[in-house]
């Protein structure tokens, strides 16, 4: 008689296996998750799921062998179906925000061409983030690097307004470099 390779090793009980197949009918966890919460690999577990081991132990819905085809879609229809949903939605929320943020800096960045120098440095000094902040929150960032060596105050200025507005996951986006250099040159222009 040939015995699975996992009863063959011991790592399995039937309810063992009836709790892993409890799981995999469920859906709400991957075969990898399913099998660290039992100290088996991915691969036994896949075995399991297409019933090549463990083919006598009956599933959920009373079958045996293999999980049922119906079932199995459904399974990874809805996985993937939430997998998108929730990858599109952060994705969304980090572009709505980001977006946001490029308009009130385009926004400072007219300021700035309309209004006077002394209008606009009470407004701008509202909206700057810390020196300190950035240099904590990146230390590693280009733009923080280049003015630990150099000093450029309308570039400092400029990154201090914008990190401000932009979330970090986007501070060193081209668009954010774009901003940031577009609000520089018209700070450096105001002198």
């Amino acid at each position: 008689m040939n015995l699975p390779l996992s009863l063959a090793r011991g790592t399995l009980t039937e309810d063992d296996v009836r709790s892993i197949k409890d799981l995999l009918f469920d859906g709400t966890l991957t075969q990898g998750e399913i099998a660290e919460k039992f100290s088996i690999t991915q691969p036994t577990v896949s075995r399991i799921f297409r019933g090549t081991e463990w083919g006598h132990v009956v599933w959920p819905d009373g079958a045996a062998g293999p999980i049922n085809a119906e079932r199995r879609r459904e399974i990874r229809t809805s996985r993937a179906r939430n997998t998108r949903f929730e990858d599109n939605r952060a994705r969304k929320d980090i572009s709505d925000i980001a977006a946001q943020a490029a308009v009130e800096v385009s926004e400072t960045i007219a300021a700035l061409s309309q209004q006077k120098e002394d209008d606009l440095a009470d407004k701008i000094s509202l909206k700057k983030k810390s020196w300190a902040a950035i240099k904590k929150a990146d230390p590693s960032h280009q733009l923080v690097k280049k003015l630990e060596k150099e000093h450029d105050p309308h570039l400092k200025e400029a990154v201090q307004i914008t990190f401000n507005k932009i979330p970090q996951e986007k501070w060193g986006a081209p668009s954010t470099i774009r901003l940031i250099n577009q609000l520089r040159d018209s700070l450096a222009a105001q002198e």
